[in-house]
């Protein structure tokens, strides 16, 4: 009872503290102060309660568990430690990198306010720490001590401040004041620690512990077929972190993750309307003021969660479930009334409250206040639910609920209406959601759940098929394959779509970041969806697990160049034009395909005719003909399809993960909206020359029928490529035809099935595009056009500027290594390891060699230019040359991982006790769709913003000319500077180019 009085005075001192901090800023600092002021509150609270509650709550139910059992509770402290340390380097990265948009966003430019921060995030780990194991040794009077110190550690100098200062005193004192408040707590909770901890002596099986809670429980013998005179306990699996046969991380990783979502969706509405409320900063104040007094009643979670954990996991490892569902009833019923109670007299009183106590300078309504009210119930319950899930070891079901939740606040957040009513949407929804996962979650597990004591009790899945990180794939059936197909070009379609209904001025700077944000949180929803969907299939569906990671890695491939898309979708928004309106190549292919359309045939017999006719084809379908509408349409739908491309091609010869990682991935770095066919073309290249290596090297053991089928289709297959864009098939001849010769299995039959494949294919091949090649080859197709690659290093390929590369500066860029790049020097050290671990692996030496023979192809050309004055693209091979080498680099990775999914190669089976068990196949897919989502976001977004509308000397001229180019009923585009067009369009591109420097 003294101990519960000890919690509830502690938890009025924080609340008063917390008050008190917001009360007093309100009314000594000017608006701007107080708002930033108020973020702060919220972003210490996202910062320490979302990272480090998650370890309180695995180092309480490590410890509890512990001590249930017997066993030493110095290895789980020092564990949970080691662990801190870690969240906190990782938390102190993610700020440094969020530094510059905190200060300029929600921080009003407080430097000083950053750093306030930064200290709650190092204090606030040691008080976490500190807390857990408080809680899990049941010390309730030590938890209630940290608890008051907080309060007033943090009351006291705040109203010590502003009875010194009155109305003048910095913000920056009073951000250290506040931020500070846990070191404090944290000192005094560790000396109630090294006073009290027990006496530890590793019990026997069959003496309990006498300083354990369970001492006075008699031992439960186990089933056995031949009792015998001395009966033993059943063995249960030790927590995540006293366990050191199992991850030490897996648990805590969840919670984190869990605890970082909830306080997205707690924080984010009164921070996202901080954000978007930069012109109001008494509105953005006042409702930041008002979250803090409808959330009062939260203040009681953490501590009712660190009394009921311990007790719910006694339950959970007793298997005394009707103890439970008493606890989490009782627990709801005490949290809705006091959560209606509470809502209802702080709508009642709150303006009344936030006016004369916390000083605002805005009102708000009373239905705001009781809306935000509801909300703050929904995440009462949630703080119910979730140390029921962790107390039954149903860590996986609490991060996909505030997942769900997060991404329900996200979206609301952005709705295109008042900023503030748009949070207080996301304050209700995001919560809700919560609770709703959450309690069907619960539900769907007690329902499984047997009875009976003592029984470690988990839902009965269907054993799933072992599966490793194989590089090859089998090949999937023909519904799998379809609905991969179809999650792709949907991903892309989606993201492409959403962009039209991004209203912003593209030629304007702002609003071109504002659309790269709008489709960023897109991506990042949709992505987070997917991974919250993938969880609750392996969760309720394991059979159909394998199929839905090939859905969602063939979604995110979509999603990835969908991006990209909805860039284009932006850049032209209010011009009906392609990308450089009628000029450059554009203006030369739009007119070459009516020609076409007008049944003249192509007036340029060496430019790729599939491309061409298609384009002509789309204009007479879709556009009545008009080419230049049918381009756009082909420059945004080639982005689009770039992703769906990559990875369809890449799963013909590797697994839906991979496919991801090495083939789509690598193409960020060449993806081309302006003419996408060759970028299209090129990727897809690799993974069919991988497939067709592959093939020869089985083809000594088929039969002719199958050996001259298969070279008809590969035919086809090269002609369509070739047809479509050449210049990538010419390079790769040679690094084909060696990998070939370097891998085929060399006898006399399989030489001979070898020459009639490789005839066969060339027959096809010479039939289709035999013409074609010959006006490429001819002696009067000459390219003299002198870009900015021309006269660079030909050894430099990291990066290629274009024909307009903008200001660059010296370039190739200084390197650290003799003037080479650390890119550079990584890049190939991957081709090095990849040939290393993937040596006689045909994707490994394919893309080696064909590496290497583009690499010469471009030397052999480029030192000839200055005899012949010809340039014949030798740049352009720089693009096939970065996808090579980044493809080995992944490629290398998926090899280093196949290696050791099967380390230690001569392991016991079954796996002795003191060698570790592979990591989680889940957590490995969830880890590598989560890295990528990362990598592809912020690919995209760059690559989007390459491509915005200004006047420039880069390709962002070329959306710049579609935007000044007079549209065809003689108006100009809606956002044309001034409202001035012309009829070309900006033509100051010109004076970008010079002549050549010889010749």
């Amino acid at each position: 009872m003294r101990a519960s009085v000890g919690m509830a005075a502690g938890l009025l001192l924080v609340g008063l503290s917390g008050y008190v901090f917001l009360a007093v800023t309100g009314h000594s600092s000017t608006p701007s102060d107080a708002a930033a002021l108020s973020s702060l509150y919220f972003l210490a609270g996202l910062v320490t309660l979302g990272v480090f509650v998650g370890l309180e709550q695995e180092t309480s139910r490590a410890t509890s568990r512990a001590m249930a059992r017997g066993r030493r509770l110095a290895p789980v402290a020092r564990t949970a430690r080691r662990h801190a340390v870690w969240l906190l380097a990782l938390t102190l990265l993610v700020l440094a990198a969020l530094a510059p948009a905190l200060v300029s966003g929600p921080l009003r430019g407080h430097w000083t306010l950053f750093g306030a921060l930064v200290l709650a995030a190092v204090v606030g780990a040691a008080c976490y720490w500190v807390r857990g194991l408080l809680g899990g040794l049941q010390r309730f009077h030590g938890y209630a001590a940290t608890l008051a110190t907080e309060g007033l550690a943090r009351l006291v100098p705040c109203a010590a401040v502003f009875a010194a200062t009155g109305q003048s005193g910095a913000a920056w004192v009073y951000g250290v004041a506040f931020a500070a408040a846990q070191g404090f707590a944290a000192v005094v909770g560790w000396w109630w620690l090294r006073e009290g901890w027990p006496h530890e002596h590793p019990p026997s099986a069959l003496e309990p512990n006498k300083h354990s809670p369970s001492a006075a429980a008699p031992s439960i013998p186990s089933p056995s077929p031949n009792p015998g005179p001395h009966p033993t306990t059943t063995a249960e699996p030790p927590s995540h972190l006293e366990s050191t046969h199992h991850s030490p991380t897996a648990g805590l990783a969840l919670l984190v993750a869990a605890s970082l979502l909830t306080q997205l969706v707690a924080n984010l509405p009164p921070l996202a309307a901080s954000t978007r409320l930069t012109h109001s900063d008494a509105v953005a104040a006042a409702f930041g003021q008002a979250f803090v007094l409808v959330r009062i009643p939260l203040l009681l979670i953490s501590p009712i969660q660190a009394m009921l954990l311990p007790a719910l996991t006694r339950s959970a490892v007793r298997g005394d479930l009707a103890a439970l569902r008493a606890r989490v009833r009782l627990a709801l019923a005490a949290v809705a009334a006091l959560g209606v109670a509470g809502t209802a007299l702080l709508a009642l009183a709150g303006p009344w409250v936030l006016r004369v106590f916390f000083g605002t300078k805005a009102d708000l309504s009373h239905e705001l206040l009781a809306v935000l009210g509801i909300g703050t119930v929904f995440l009462m319950a949630s703080a119910i639910l979730q140390p029921t899930l962790v107390a039954l070891d149903r860590h996986r079901l609490v991060p996909t609920a505030w997942g769900a939740g997060a991404v329900v606040s996200a979206a609301l957040v952005e709705l295109p209406v008042d900023p503030v009513h748009a949070a207080a949407a996301a304050g209700v929804c995001g919560p809700a959601t919560v609770v709703v996962v959450m309690a069907v979650g619960l539900a769907s597990t007690l329902w499984k759940a047997p009875t009976g004591p003592r029984t470690r009790w988990r839902p009965t899945t269907a054993a799933l098929k072992p599966g490793t990180l194989k590089p090859s794939a089998l090949k999937p059936s023909i519904l799998k394959s379809t609905a991969e197909v179809i999650a792709a070009l949907a991903g892309a379609a989606t993201l492409t779509f959403l962009a039209r209904f991004i209203n912003v001025d593209p030629l304007a700077r702002t609003g071109q970041v504002s659309a790269l944000a709008a489709l960023q949180l897109r991506f990042a929803a949709l992505g987070i969806a997917l991974l919250a969907l993938l969880l609750l299939i392996h969760r309720s569906r394991p059979a159909a697990y394998d199929t839905a990671k090939r859905v969602m890695c063939a979604a995110v491939a979509g999603l990835a160049s969908g991006f990209l898309a909805g860039g284009i979708v932006v850049a032209l928004r209010g011009t009906p034009w392609p990308l450089f309106g009628l000029s450059g190549d554009t203006g030369r292919l739009v007119a070459w395909s009516a020609s076409i359309v007008h049944g003249h045939g192509s007036p340029n017999p060496t430019y790729p005719p599939l491309t061409l006719h298609a384009l002509a084809w789309w204009a007479q379908l879709f556009h009545h003909g008009d080419t230049a509408a049918a381009f756009r349409d082909l420059e945004i739908g080639g982005a689009a399809l770039t992703g769906p491309a990559a990875y369809l091609a890449w799963r013909l010869v590797l697994s839906p993960l991979w496919a991801l990682v090495v083939g789509v991935v690598p193409a960020y770095a060449i993806i081309d909206p302006y003419k996408p066919y060759g970028a299209i073309v090129m990727i897809v290249l690799l993974p069919v020359f991988v497939l067709s290596v592959r093939h020869t090297m089985r083809v000594g053991g088929m039969s002719w029928r199958r050996v001259l089928v298969s070279a008809l289709l590969f035919g086809l297959l090269y002609s369509a490529l070739f047809l479509t864009y050449p210049g990538s098939s010419l390079w790769s001849v040679p690094g084909l035809m060696a990998a070939v010769l370097l891998l085929f299995p060399w006898s006399r039959a399989g030489a001979g099935k070898l020459a009639g494949f490789v005839g066969a294919t060339v027959a096809v091949f010479g039939i289709l595009c035999g013409w074609y090649v010959k006006d490429l080859i001819g002696p009067g197709n000459v390219d003299r056009a002198y870009g900015f690659d021309a006269y660079t290093d030909p050894a430099f390929f990291s990066m290629w500027r274009t024909d307009m590369p903008g200001d660059v500066g010296q370039w190739p860029p200084p390197g650290e290594l003799a003037g080479v790049g650390l890119f550079s020097v990584l890049t190939f050290a991957g081709l090095g390891v990849a040939l290393w671990l993937g040596w006689r692996r045909p994707l490994a030496v394919t893309v080696a060699c064909v590496f290497a023979g583009t690499w010469l192809w471009r030397m052999e050309v480029a030192s000839r230019m200055w005899a012949t004055g010809t340039v014949q693209l030798w740049p352009r091979t720089g693009n096939q040359l970065l996808y090579c080498v980044l493809v080995l680099g992944a490629a290398a990775v998926c090899f280093a991982a196949y290696r050791l999914a099967g380390w230690p190669p001569h392991a016991p089976h079954p796996p002795h006790p003191q060698h570790s068990p592979p990591p989680s196949r889940l957590g490995a897919h969830v880890g590598v769709l989560a890295t990528v989502l990362l990598v592809l976001g912020t690919a995209a977004s760059s690559a989007s913003d390459y491509w915005m509308p200004a006047k420039t000397n880069s390709y962002k001229i070329l959306a710049y000319v579609s935007q000044t180019m007079r549209k065809p009923d003689g108006s100009c585009p809606k956002y044309a500077p001034n409202h001035e067009c012309s009829a070309t369009g900006d033509q100051s591109w010109l004076n970008n180019f010079a002549p050549p420097r010889n010749h």
